[in-house]
């Protein structure tokens, strides 16, 4: 198995708001590693609708996918994030205890991170992750971790879509 990579957070989908992800945590000098199994960057935005106009991008009155993805690479290039692309996510793994939060997580090309937080933005895809050690109890112990991770923060805000799916 290769060597595991080490990073402060992985992003699982680096669509628009895994992208945004990346700008918030380098504000706070935090690295970041994306995985999609996409092979660019912009999820559905370049993907699915590139030439659509998006008409509830906040600053934005009207703004086209594939413009709203080149912005947002163009804004997180001061942090240097590393992509990883072509890669699903087929295994996340707790590594910590809510006091040392970690976590390893796998790709189905080899891949091993190992990191401090995860957060899936996938948006409308669907995510079939195998949850070592516990099935869904492990998914609960994952926000727990990652609620203590952040403890001295005002907030921390959790939202998509995505519903888990255990392999």
């Amino acid at each position: 198995m290769a060597e595991s990579i080490t990073t402060d957070v992985v992003i699982v989908g680096a669509g628009p708001v895994g992208l945004f992800a990346v700008f918030e945590l380098g504000l706070l000098d935090v690295r970041c590693h994306l995985i999609d199994i996409l092979p660019k960057p912009g999820g559905q935005c370049a993907e699915l609708y590139p030439e659509k106009p998006i008409y509830d991008i906040p600053g934005h009155p009207n703004v086209s996918g594939q413009d709203l993805i080149d912005n947002l690479m163009k804004q997180i290039e001061p942090f240097h994030p590393a992509f990883h692309y072509g890669e699903m996510v087929e295994a996340l793994e707790v590594l910590g205890t809510p006091e040392a939060p970690s976590f390893r997580v796998k790709t189905d090309g080899g891949l091993s991170f190992e990191c401090k937080a995860v957060i899936v933005a996938a948006g409308g895809g669907w995510i079939a992750v195998k949850f070592l050690g516990g099935g869904m109890a492990s998914l609960a112990m994952i926000v727990a971790l990652s609620f203590a991770a952040y403890a001295g923060f005002a907030s921390l805000i959790l939202a998509s879509p995505w519903r888990p799916k255990t392999a």
